[in-house]
């Protein structure tokens, strides 16, 4: 073992071991001294501590490996990301970076002797991280804690009990430890649809859950068809609802056809959880159902570890994404890959399977887990290690916002790992196309809903209704404000808790209302058979991939080098023609937008009217310049002329 001292009380600690025959103690014994890692969740509180957990309860943990230069990586960063500094885009390749700032070359080999020597199982290690195993009274000793049940949230959890501490003569080795505690909530995707299944009057053949045919009414474009057979609602007749926009009608309203460019020699990642087994037979399927390219030989590659299962809770969250990217940058090479399970530690080994082979220029993630206060410290400082080696190597992050629109304490609930400084976060709007493909207008995703009465000559409750959905957004309480946000966020979001301005969710937008959602397509099991189906699906799950999709053009568009972690860039632009402001009442203070929609439940077909960006109940804001609900705002024909001129 390679022991670092870096007090001469350490030194005097160990030179006196050493000259009592104390030597053959392991490593974190009494006598040496101890270096505090944060990893107790904010969760785990006196009041809500029921005690230690059984002696014998096993605990599986992974021990994360510090970069061998933790400050000059942060400056790096900052650097490499800054289109004013003149080390922007100068990224490293996987190798250098594991070079200059991986960690250090026996770092592995230490932290598992000392684990070994503390009676703990190492069961793998990589250049990462080490994983181990053992009862919860040897790994509360080796980590100068105990293992404590807590009662969470209706829930029965475990964490540490005090403070972890490590042996001080591995502080250059150990970023965190991940695992003392439980996942308290579970990474879920993203994709919102209050539709079984909306059958699009262009594709007859569409299905629901069971395999039957459905066919409810719904429109091409925006204002397409009144839905005159059922009552008025703010003084007049509203139109039915689009069937899901398609991205001929998307690429058109943001001016992404306008660039030149389609993302030819940019290729985007996707990571989800689990895999769907007929992805690329889907894709193929849903590209000549909408009329766009397929894609091309070695233009879409899976990677999927041993093992992963079919989740059908996830299966619709992948083909959406996959096929946004591929709806906005056709010619973009997109790569799946998998998390085994939706864990925090499964889907960080996607992630970070992108960065050690540089598989991507930008990743997307519609999915997220607990707000930044449920997150343990642990795993916040695990994802940042790889999100810091992605943007070092030129791949940026992006994350869906958040469809919660619900309030906690009286302010919006954000969600990790969304709300984390190093990555763009992506907010949701509704949006309106007209039949040339043009953009007419566009608001924070915000809905209320009402439903038609029994005796159908009226809603009820009379409109708005009630808030049903919403985009993500808000105000972190403990990561601080990032440079780039300062000046364009305002106080009244950033110092939501108090004077210290505060990091603020999203960065930027694109819709995710379902109400004006997107026509996905992809296999379910009916019967026991797999059963191609199409439906209209929203959620910041839609708005994200969208974004990802937008670089990928604005890359190609700037000459093929990647943006990286894009964020400086982005906000460099905000109050400038490159966005779209999004606000509530986009067509005036006294205008509501409303739409029709039909959707199929089982044998029936259920009405409700749907206004869009006029409530605040679920505690969002879409004002003029930045609000909580699309960040800056959403891309024009001017963003990828500007973001190439940036570079």
């Amino acid at each position: 073992m390679n022991h670092r001292f870096t007090s001469s009380a350490a030194l005097l600690a160990v030179t006196t071991a050493l000259a009592t025959g104390l030597s053959a103690l392991p490593a974190g014994a009494a006598s040496e001294t101890r270096h505090t890692v944060d990893a107790v969740p904010a969760w785990a509180t006196a009041s809500a501590d029921r005690g230690p957990v059984a002696a014998a309860t096993t605990i599986d943990a992974r021990v994360y490996l510090q970069s061998r230069a933790p400050a000059g990586l942060d400056a790096f960063v900052a650097a490499v990301s800054d289109p004013d500094n003149a080390l922007y885009q100068q990224y490293l390749s996987p190798a250098d970076y594991t070079a200059r700032y991986g960690a250090l070359p026996n770092a592995a080999k230490d932290v598992s002797s000392w684990l070994t020597a503390s009676g703990l199982k190492v069961t793998s290690s990589n250049a990462h991280y080490v994983t181990f195993s053992g009862s919860a009274d040897k790994v509360g000793a080796a980590f100068g804690t105990k293992i404590d049940s807590y009662a969470v949230d209706g829930k029965t959890v475990f964490a540490p009990s005090g403070t972890v501490s490590i042996p001080g003569s591995l502080t250059a080795d150990v970023l965190t430890v991940m695992g003392l505690s439980s996942q308290l909530v579970m990474n879920q995707p993203l994709a919102s649809s209050t539709d079984s299944s909306d059958a699009a009057d262009s594709n007859p053949t569409q299905v629901d859950e069971s395999g039957d045919a459905v066919t409810v009414p719904c429109t091409s474009y925006e204002g397409e068809k009144l839905a005159t057979k059922y009552p008025k609602a703010y003084g007049k007749t509203q139109p039915y609802a689009v069937c899901g926009y398609e991205p001929k009608q998307l690429r058109g309203a943001y001016g992404v056809d306008k660039s030149g460019a389609t993302g030819k020699g940019i290729t985007m990642a996707v990571v989800d959880a689990y895999a769907l087994p007929t992805m690329a037979k889907d894709l193929k399927q849903w590209a000549k159902n909408r009329g766009e390219p397929a894609f091309k030989k070695g233009q879409y590659k899976e990677y999927v570890p041993d093992g992963t299962a079919y989740n059908a809770g996830w299966a619709g969250e992948e083909a959406l994404d996959i096929e946004a990217i591929h709806g906005m940058a056709p010619d973009a090479n997109v790569v799946y890959v998998a998390g085994k399970t939706a864990s925090d530690s499964d889907l960080l080994d996607a992630l970070q399977m992108i960065v050690d082979k540089k598989l991507a220029d930008a990743v997307n993630n519609s999915w997220g887990g607990g707000t930044d206060q449920q997150t343990p410290p642990s795993t916040i400082a695990a994802y940042e290690a790889t999100f810091k080696a992605g943007a070092a190597e030129g791949i940026g992050f992006y994350f869906s916002s958040g469809d919660s629109g619900g309030l906690e304490g009286g302010q919006p609930v954000v969600q990790y790992p969304s709300i984390d400084p190093y990555v763009t976060s992506v907010g949701g709007s509704a949006i309106g196309i007209d039949k040339n493909n043009g953009y007419m207008w566009e608001t924070g995703w915000e809905t209320d809903y009402t439903s038609l009465s029994k005796d159908g000559k009226s809603w009820d409750p009379a409109p708005p209704g009630d808030f049903t959905s919403g985009a993500g957004g808000g105000t972190s309480r403990i990561f601080k404000q990032p440079s780039w946000q300062k000046g364009v966020v305002p106080s009244k979001f950033s110092e939501a808790f108090g004077r210290t301005p505060m990091r603020t969710v999203p960065d930027i937008g694109a819709v995710a209302d379902p109400t004006t959602g997107f026509l996905e397509g992809y296999s379910g099991q009916v019967g026991g058979k797999w059963v191609y189906g199409e439906n209209r699906i929203g959620g910041t799950s839609l708005s994200s991939p969208l974004i990802v999709g937008m670089q990928a053009v604005a890359e190609e568009a700037a000459g093929g080098k990647s943006f990286g972690f894009a964020n400086k860039l982005i906000y460099k632009l905000a109050g400038s023609k490159s966005y779209h402001d999004v606000t509530d009442t986009p067509l005036g203070k006294d205008t509501h937008i409303a739409h029709v929609r039909t959707r199929a439940v089982g044998s029936e077909t259920v009405i409700s009217l749907a206004t869009a960006g006029q409530s605040r109940d679920g505690g969002l804001w879409a004002i003029k310049g930045y609000d909580t609900t699309t960040g800056v705002g959403s891309p024009t024909a001017d963003y990828f002329r500007s973001m190439a001129s940036l570079r």
